[in-house]
């Protein structure tokens, strides 16, 4: 059996954190500070078998890896004992001389074979991977097995506590960027917390729908480890399950049934209830721009508009929020000039930096041009002056905040937008913004710089809550493959917030209650979820610790069917801001269609 295209993903590697929101593969974040694909190409196909492993010829692994790479996947797995690290080594070299991929673009995981558990031979063992795969290091490295074995059959009963040293050095010479380890309990991953300096990134273990190991996914959750599932396949196919083997198989007519519920395929279906088995784990989405984001975030507009609100926020409560959220595991922050906590913004980010506990390139901040400068010749100035505030040398994602500009003195700028949009370009080329986008544009809009530009907004930042859900811009936005970004999130689901006259629903909803007790979360949890299976990364905003600890733990569970159904009655066009008719964006419209 030859590999070919159409069994590609023969084995995938799936790390179990959110559910993927589009087709586009999010990148999940180790306890290390580092980032990893949600999905993977795995490259063992059955070397114990010399009969199957004949099969398998390198020049069909190299061109496997290629097509998979051309496909969207930017993580590998391999093995030693797996005798693809040459091939895999290959296919990977080529797609980056055709200019496909660098180096940093992928994700290569490696394994400590058993015959080399001491601690003096890890280093020379990874040695010996790299030089197969032209390598300088690999991105993962992980303890194959926790007892080693010699190839006469006797056991090496060296503590893997020693071995978990020599991978420390590993790291430490930078030939590995993360170390974890395979086919370990929680009980022994429980035992290299306790006595290490350096916890494990990442736990890989058989996960399919006959061995779902709840414990094991537990403890990873619990313990910020990521979990990656091989075999995931499991009995699925007939020609890979042993005799006696459970069931399903892949001609099961439920999982046929629920297949064809998604237009999707049975193993399509497994690979998606293994991603959400999940752990708190917040997804990085790549942008069409090659960058990535992080899939939620906090958001600083506590209403400068309502200047009786704005009395209440202070700048050192915002700067206490924005530590505790990077505490809590937040990347993502978003910020505008109009918002005024620019500064407040930078000083809590710095203040985490100063401690150690991320970098600069680890967060992810998004900042907005205001009206007043949409002049071509306007953008940049402005962005200066807000990396100034945020004592920072660049945003990663810049937008332009409204479509219409207008002045202090209520006149309105009507530079076309398509203007405004060359200055972004200016700015990103510039390096003072990674990546550039629109903010309260819709479709008609963004698709006039789509066809007038030669750079698409990478991100589109517009209201989503359960009064207004836009489906048609999701949509857009989707096959446009420009990600969705959603402010004002809980809409008028609170009381203090909701005008006179707003729609329901409240948070004290009974039905909203029950859905969030199914999924033992709170009404809020269930409403950021429903935004982000709706396809949009939600930017909930708060200054009160619990809360903003809440509402980034929206990746542990799904939201059924029925559920997501009912929540989406809601939708009734409402937005919580100026009424539609005042706003430029309506103006907008009037002036260009």
């Amino acid at each position: 059996m030859g590999l070919t295209k159409h069994i590609v993903v023969f084995l995938v590697l799936s790390l179990l954190a959110s559910v993927c929101t589009s087709a586009t593969v999010p990148w999940y974040q180790l306890n290390d500070g580092r980032r990893m694909p949600g999905i993977g190409l795995g490259t063992w196909f059955g070397m114990f078998n010399t009969t199957h492993a004949a099969e398998v010829f390198p020049d069909q692994m190299e061109q496997a890896v290629a097509w998979a790479i051309d496909a969207g996947y930017r993580l590998f797995d391999v093995g030693v004992i797996y005798q693809t690290e040459e091939a895999l080594g290959r296919g990977i070299q080529r797609k980056i001389a055709e200019g496909v991929v660098k180096r940093e673009d992928v994700f290569i995981t490696d394994k400590l074979w058993n015959d080399a558990h001491a601690r003096d031979a890890v280093v020379p063992a990874l040695r010996r991977s790299l030089e197969k795969l032209s390598m300088d290091y690999v991105d993962l490295y992980l303890i194959h097995f926790p007892v080693g074995q010699f190839e006469n059959g006797t056991y090496d009963l060296t503590d893997y506590l020693e071995t978990w040293e020599g991978m420390i050095e590993a790291k430490q010479l930078g030939l590995a960027k993360s170390i974890g380890v395979s086919n370990f309990n929680p009980h022994m991953i429980e035992r290299i917390v306790k006595n290490s300096r350096v916890k494990p990134a990442v736990a890989q273990f058989e996960l399919n729908l006959q061995i779902q190991q709840p414990s094991v996914l537990k403890y990873c959750r619990e313990n910020d480890i990521a979990a990656m599932a091989y075999s995931p396949s499991g009995s699925l196919f007939h020609h890979i399950a042993l005799p006696g083997a459970p069931p399903p198989r892949v001609e099961d007519p439920v999982l046929k049934q629920i297949a064809d519920n998604h237009n999707k395929t049975v193993p399509q279906i497994v690979w998606r209830h293994l991603s959400v088995c999940t752990s708190a784990t917040v997804p990085w989405y790549q942008l069409n721009d090659g960058r990535r984001m992080p899939g939620i975030g906090l958001g600083t507009w506590f209403g400068m508009f309502n200047t009786t609100h704005a009395a209440e926020v202070f700048p050192d409560q915002m700067e206490q929020a924005v530590a505790w959220a990077i505490d809590a595991g937040y990347r993502l922050f978003d910020v505008g000039v109009i918002y005024q906590t620019e500064e407040a913004l930078g000083r809590g980010i710095q203040r985490k930096i100063a401690e150690g506990v991320v970098k600069r390139e680890d967060v992810f901040i998004t900042d907005k041009l205001w009206n007043d400068a949409h002049a071509r010749d306007a953008v940049v100035p402005a962005l200066r002056r807000s990396l100034e505030k945020l004592s920072m040398d660049y945003v990663d994602l810049y937008l332009i905040h409204y479509p219409v500009g207008q002045f202090e003195n209520g006149t309105y700028d009507l530079t076309d937008y398509l203007e405004t949009w060359e200055g972004m370009i200016e700015a990103q080329r510039q390096g003072l913004a990674k990546s550039i986008g629109v903010s309260n544009f819709n479709s008609h809009m963004i698709e006039r710089i789509v066809k007038n530009s030669c750079v698409k907004p990478a991100v589109a930042q517009f209201e989503l809550n359960l009064q207004i859900q836009q489906p048609s811009l999701l949509k857009y936005c989707r096959d446009n493959d420009i990600a969705a970004m959603a402010y004002s999130p809980s809409g008028s689901l609170f009381h203090h917030k909701a005008l006179p006259g707003a729609p329901p629903p409240r948070v004290e909803d009974p039905v909203l209650k029950q859905i969030a007790d199914n999924h033992n979360k709170t009404v809020p949890q269930i409403v950021w979820r429903h935004l982000i299976e709706l396809g949009a990364i939600p930017i909930p905003k708060s200054i009160t610790k619990s809360r903003i600890e809440d509402n980034i733990d929206v990746f542990d569970f799904k939201l059924s069917r029925e559920e997501s159904v009912f929540l989406g009655g809601y939708d009734v066009n409402y937005r919580t801001g100026k009424l539609w008719s005042d706003s430029p964006y309506y103006l907008t419209r009037k002036l260009y269609f």
